[in-house]
């Protein structure tokens, strides 16, 4: 599937699957999606079809559905697809409200070029999803974007902020009291423990490397 133009006659636009799918959220990110990305495989016109049509009448509905579809697109190897889905739904949407909707898909875009590799676009979509997820005070979108920002600092190498992020998304998530998010940050956290383990690590045998070096330099010369 590829993004293009649509109007209200090209294809019958499925809202009920449009609907089942926004709600499935949960469960297309979840540890048991396969059913539903099997199902997704067989509507695969369906869904570009309501993608097309909300692009172009209904924004926030698209932000909604493509937030809730980017498991699949990134299981399913689909990654540039969904990304294009959601640039061209964000940049559609960009001067209206800064609603639940667009936080969820700012994360999804991020984590989708995270996966990618993709460092400034990740920061950049994560950063605002933070933000309005502070606005409507949503801990669980919160706990999110915090996470995605502790991806970025893994693309950086830095354990530290990664560490950090990571654990200020647990203490969003157990506020939530959403256990699927506190396994995530939890998860997070053990990663960036690792990673500061290894640097320490690297770093002392960078300095016990070093010793000897200083010892020669400092040696006298032997007697002649």
């Amino acid at each position: 599937m590829h993004p293009r133009r649509y109007s209200a006659t090209v294809l019958p636009v499925d809202e009920a699957l449009t609907a089942e799918i926004v709600a499935a959220e949960s469960t297309l990110r979840g540890p048991s999606p396969d059913s539903w990305f099997e199902r997704l495989d067989g509507e695969s016109d369906s869904v570009e079809a309501a993608l097309g049509w909300t692009l172009e009448h209904d924004q926030e509905q698209g932000l909604s559905l493509a937030a809730a579809l980017w498991p699949y697109w990134m299981a399913r190897g689909k990654g540039q697809e969904g990304r294009d889905w959601l640039s061209r739904l964000l940049d559609a949407s960009e001067w209206g409200e800064r609603t639940e909707a667009r936080a969820k898909a700012l994360y999804g875009a991020g984590t989708l070029a995270f996966f990618e590799g993709d460092r400034d676009p990740s920061l950049r979509f994560h950063t605002e999803s933070l933000a309005i997820a502070r606005e409507h005070r949503n801990l669980q979108l919160e706990a999110d974007a915090l996470i995605g920002l502790a991806r970025v600092s893994l693309l950086d190498g830095n354990a530290l902020v990664m560490q950090q992020h990571a654990q200020a998304s647990l203490e969003a998530a157990r506020a939530a009291g959403d256990e699927q998010r506190v396994a995530t940050a939890v998860e997070q956290l053990a990663e960036a423990t690792r990673l500061e383990a290894e640097a320490t690590t690297a770093s002392g045998l960078d300095n016990r490397a070093a010793a000897p070096e200083a010892l020669d330099e400092t040696e006298s010369p032997p007697p002649a």
